[in-house]
């Protein structure tokens, strides 16, 4: 379709293509991270942007309007966020489930906020502990998750967690591992993705 045939469409198709539900809402609500993994490029931001509670006022109509039912907060590394405690509040208010989606090297430092503020959580694990710390390049990495979703569980012991596992050349050959990884954290499950990188 060329462009002036869409500038001629008329206002009832342009009315079809409005979306009026989106039950699943992700937000990134800090645009850094604190590792410097080596299929992600987001450590190299110089600008560090922060999605602001008081932000929200001005969409909660809207949030309502389109039945908004589950909200991801992710990153860069949301627990950066200095409103995150608002935030998960100004949702729970709404009867929102709220996900956090985190590399968790903060976990154990905001691990208060975390466990009164989300329904539950899933954690980017990339092999196991040597593995996952040459990945996202910090060193005692894989400790120090296994520390945070320790505290974690013994504050909120039914919490789901589970993690999710970038594919690429330094652990295709630890999938295994990952997985035993995982179940020494004692999430609830693992999910594979494939990143494509020279």
């Amino acid at each position: 379709m060329e462009l002036h045939q869409i500038r001629s469409a008329p206002a009832t198709c342009l009315e079809e293509s409005r979306i009026t539900r989106l039950p699943i809402l992700l937000i990134e609500v800090h645009s850094q991270c604190n590792c410097r993994c080596v299929m992600c490029d987001i450590w190299k931001r110089k600008d560090g942007r922060e999605f602001r509670a008081a932000d929200l006022d001005r969409h909660s109509a809207s949030i309502r309007e389109l039945g908004v039912k589950h909200v991801v907060l992710t990153g860069g590394e949301p627990l950066l966020n200095r409103d995150l405690e608002v935030i998960c509040g100004f949702f729970r208010d709404l009867s929102i489930r709220v996900t956090l989606l985190t590399t968790g090297l903060l976990l154990e430092k905001k691990v208060d906020v975390v466990a009164a503020g989300f329904d539950d959580i899933i954690i980017s694990i990339d092999g196991p502990a040597e593995i996952h710390d040459r990945v996202r390049r910090v060193p005692g990495a894989f400790e120090t998750v296994r520390r945070g979703v320790s505290d974690l569980r013994e504050r909120r012991p039914d919490m789901p967690i589970s993690c999710r596992t970038t594919v690429q050349k330094l652990n295709r050959t630890h999938l295994c591992a990952t997985v035993s990884a995982a179940r020494l954290l004692g999430v609830a499950g693992i999910q594979f993705h494939a990143a494509y990188i020279s």
